[in-house]
């Protein structure tokens, strides 16, 4: 047994100074221009377990950098890459999970991709209410009207949604106070009235995610006066209608339909 241990450990440590030697060659990748080996080495460094310290603040920094990347090229990318920076934020999100005490992985993660409402990711910042909250508020409050930075603004009330149906299930381990849950659900709220019609149909999103029956009156009001208006519609695509109160009233009917399972309206 000893003698197997032995080998075991050998086998290990050689390993190891095999990784510190090719190591430097495979971080000088990572500065690349060249997004195939930013990943190549990218994945090869993840891909020894436990990551050192070097190796996830490497992997946070590349993320900020393939944020860059995507703010400098908003015409697009090359397949793949989305596919690449999605497995990279992953890895990035397990950093997080270990060590969320890092103000570094919050700032990475959030400057590329702020909100995404129902997907794994923006449950996940849901859990994670008293590292992003501020990061989101931020965004949420932003008020220039480039399509970015409109969508970012969109995308992070589903977020803000998700932050407040975590911490008001009573199974889960709150990490916010009641005040600020509120000033999350309260800046949703504030969205039905923005003038940009993507910030509304985000709010909507946002409410019907949190099921508060408070909220469906707002959402059924949407529902009859939105005034946006799109010449897109019908059969032959050129139809006057309003998208927003199609969608809202899809949301109003959805939201009823669980409150009432729940016994919350009639």
């Amino acid at each position: 047994m000893k003698k197997l241990a032995f080998v075991a450990a050998l086998v290990a440590l050689i390993a190891a100074a095999a990784v510190a030697q090719t190591d430097p060659d495979i971080r000088s990748l990572l500065s690349s221009t060249d997004a195939e080996k930013r990943e190549s080495a990218a994945r090869d460094l993840a891909g020894h377990v436990p990551l050192q310290p070097d190796v996830k603040t490497a992997l946070i920094d590349l993320l900020v950098k393939e944020h860059n990347v995507m703010v400098a090229q908003p015409a697009g990318f090359e397949e793949g890459y989305g596919e690449y920076v999605g497995w990279l934020t992953g890895e990035v999100m397990k950093i997080a999970d270990a060590e969320p005490n890092r103000s570094d992985v919050w700032y990475a993660l959030l400057g590329t991709i702020p909100g995404q409402g129902n997907s794994e990711y923006g449950k996940w910042l849901g859990t994670h209410g008293d590292k992003v909250l501020p990061y989101l508020l931020v965004y949420a409050r932003d008020r220039r009207t480039d399509d970015l930075d409109l969508q970012n603004r969109a995308d992070v009330l589903a977020s803000l949604a998700q932050i407040v149906v975590y911490e008001r299930r009573p199974d889960t381990a709150h990490h916010l106070a009641e005040a600020d849950v509120q000033r999350a659900a309260s800046v949703i709220r504030e969205g039905i009235g923005d003038p940009e019609f993507v910030i509304r149909l985000n709010a909507v999103a946002a409410l019907e995610i949190m099921g508060d029956p408070r909220d469906l009156p707002l959402v059924e009001r949407i529902a009859l006066t939105d005034a946006f208006v799109a010449h897109d519609g019908g059969n032959s695509g050129t139809e006057t209608h309003f998208p927003l109160r199609e969608f809202a009233r899809g949301a109003a009917e959805r939201m009823r339909a669980k409150l009432a399972a729940k016994g919350a309206v009639h």
